[in-house]
């Protein structure tokens, strides 16, 4: 199972890409992970199914999302929400609000700074 700087790579490459709908295989390529499982879940009824689900939740959002991505964490989202991602970045947001500033391998401090897709404020 990925680890969490791997997670977070692989969602901030994928979102930052010009077309994120199809940028999953490149982007695992980068760190030399194979798509292929992926790629054959989001092709499974079950892959369909999450989708499915995701998009309902995503249309139940209160206030309504107005930006892709919409990021919401434990179910909050909104205007702040957004505010503060764009401010602190991915890895800077979980540093502060879910991780008390203690990520492995020293992400919180920077350490990781300069990695394709990956913003540390």
């Amino acid at each position: 199972e990925p680890d969490m700087w791997t997670q977070a790579y692989l969602i901030n490459c994928m979102c930052a890409a010009e077309e994120p709908e199809t940028a999953g295989a490149a982007c695992f390529a980068e760190l030399g992970l194979d798509y292929d499982p992926v790629q054959a879940c989001a092709e499974s009824q079950e892959g369909q199914d999450l989708h499915f689900m995701n998009g309902e939740i995503h249309n139940s959002l209160s206030p309504g999302a107005w930006g892709v991505p919409w990021p919401t964490w434990d179910g909050v989202g909104g205007d702040d929400v957004i505010e503060e991602m764009d401010t602190l970045g991915l890895v800077g947001y979980l540093c502060k609000y879910f991780y008390d500033g203690n990520l492995p391998e020293e992400m919180c401090e920077g350490e990781r700074a300069g990695r394709k897709g990956i913003s540390l404020k």
